[in-house]
């Protein structure tokens, strides 16, 4: 299990994905909230007038700045949260952001207000594109996605121990919903579910698609 300050500060971030679903413990569905002014100590939506669980966790990582508000002060967990807002939050949380990185992605135009964090993922090999020369901007970001993000993250700066092919189809084999589990999702999935990083429905299941 992983005890560093930066693994600490990604599991906050998980915790955070499951806001939207209170009696569901699993990787998902929130940290929307993303913009470019400041980070503030209190949120609008989220405060002693409307107390949330995760509230701890939404500061604590608003005032590391990984995660901001809305220019209207507020967080908005109930909203989805796109790719490029996600890997803004990645590079963030693992410090890896290059202000010199460029991006061969053909849908990321300078200029663009994550355009330095997606070409730091991409330089880190973390983020890869949709297999067409393209990031997917402005796609919602699924829940492969992000295991898959997270985990290229893990592995690119903990030197992580793979798992073997058996471990792996064993792990995956055990998620009621795993025919829905992409190729290229199965080994990041296992791994975080291994490691308890995320986990799944009472019932068994894991992959609902967008976040």
């Amino acid at each position: 299990m992983f005890k560093t300050k930066k693994i600490l500060v990604l599991i906050s971030v998980v915790a955070i994905f499951t806001i939207l679903i209170i009696s569901c413990i699993i990787l998902g569905n929130c940290l929307t909230a993303w913009a470019l002014q400041p980070p503030s100590s209190k949120f609008t939506d989220i405060n002693d007038d409307n107390p949330h669980w995760a509230t701890p966790q939404i500061i604590s990582l608003a005032t590391q700045d990984i995660i901001n508000g809305y220019p209207d002060g507020s967080f908005r967990p109930e909203g989805k949260i796109t790719r490029e807002e996600f890997v803004v939050i990645l590079t963030k949380a693992f410090e890896c952001v290059n202000d010199k990185a460029s991006s061969k992605f053909t849908d990321v135009e300078i200029g663009h207000w994550a355009y330095i964090y997606i070409a730091s993922a991409q330089e880190e090999k973390i983020a890869e594109g949709m297999g067409n020369s393209t990031f997917g901007i402005g796609l919602y970001v699924t829940r492969q996605d992000v295991a898959t993000f997270l985990y290229r993250a893990l592995d690119k700066f903990y030197d992580l121990k793979l798992l073997n092919k058996d471990t792996q189809d064993e792990i995956i084999n055990k998620i009621n919903d795993y025919i829905d589990i992409s190729d290229y999702a199965k080994k990041a999935i296992a791994f975080l579910k291994q490691e308890k990083i995320i986990n799944g429905y009472p019932d068994g299941h894991l992959c609902q698609m967008q976040i």
